[in-house]
């Protein structure tokens, strides 16, 4: 995780420069980091985010950490991202952000359960009624669906909540969710890209349209061996195996 500074230079030019870094890695499938803070002291502001540690991406051994955001001093000189505390919660979703509110940080996992932190008084939270969620983004539909499409009738079969998979077929499905997307009214594949990026998607370019035009030939590979585009990079209606 890298933390940057938004300055000007000479010539009016916005800049970024990079401040600090966390002392490790986070592995494939790590969430976006959120801020919380008091809103008026710097002093106050946490970042939050989800570690998924397996190299895999199956999420397993995840926990959710917290990093002061402003840096702090390291040994030997320079600044670094101070952890200042952590919790586990088992097996992460992909690519999953923590939720805030009202002094009170949510995390949802694959094993089904939803996690709070946070510093309480008074009786325990108790359920409201039946929830009423916000219509799922396109893109996320998009992306599981294209899961389905890319795995085995085995892996189809006994489908539950993780779609599992390894890091090519992971970028398998990035490239077919928007290929996809071309194929419904009002989206397109310009439009999911840029919902991709507003969401969090990650690529070494810089952005998903930039991944999608030139560096997703191993993507495009793999979805031509399983049948589901053919030479000319069409869809072909197949699913995998």
């Amino acid at each position: 995780m890298r933390a940057f500074k938004a300055g000007v230079n000479g010539s009016d030019e916005p800049t970024l420069t990079d401040q600090a870094n966390s002392t490790f890695l986070f592995g494939f499938g790590s969430g976006s980091p959120v801020v919380t803070s008091n809103g008026t002291d710097p002093d106050s502001a946490i970042v939050w985010v989800v570690d998924s540690p397996d190299s895999n991406g199956d999420g397993k051994n995840a926990w959710l950490g917290a990093f002061d955001a402003t840096p702090q001093p390291k040994a030997g000189g320079g600044t670094k991202m101070h952890e200042i505390w952590s919790g586990t919660i088992g097996t992460a979703v992909k690519f999953t952000t923590a939720a805030t509110a009202n002094g009170m940080v949510y995390v949802g996992t694959r094993d089904g359960d939803i996690y709070g932190f946070g510093i309480t008084s008074g009786a325990a939270l108790k359920s409201g009624g039946t929830a009423t969620f916000a219509d799922t983004p396109v893109h996320s539909a998009l992306h599981e669906g294209s899961h389905f499409i890319c795995m085995d009738h085995e892996r189809r079969a006994a489908l539950d909540r993780d779609a599992g998979g390894d890091d090519p077929e992971e970028a398998a499905v990035c490239y077919l969710q928007v290929l996809l997307a071309g194929e419904l009214p009002d989206v397109g594949g310009a439009r999911l890209m840029r919902d991709m990026d507003a969401w969090g998607y990650s690529f070494r370019l810089g952005s998903t349209q930039a991944w999608y035009q030139s560096d997703a030939e191993d993507a495009r590979g793999w979805l031509q061996r399983a049948g589901i585009i053919d030479a000319s990079g069409a869809l072909t209606g197949r699913s995998c195996c």
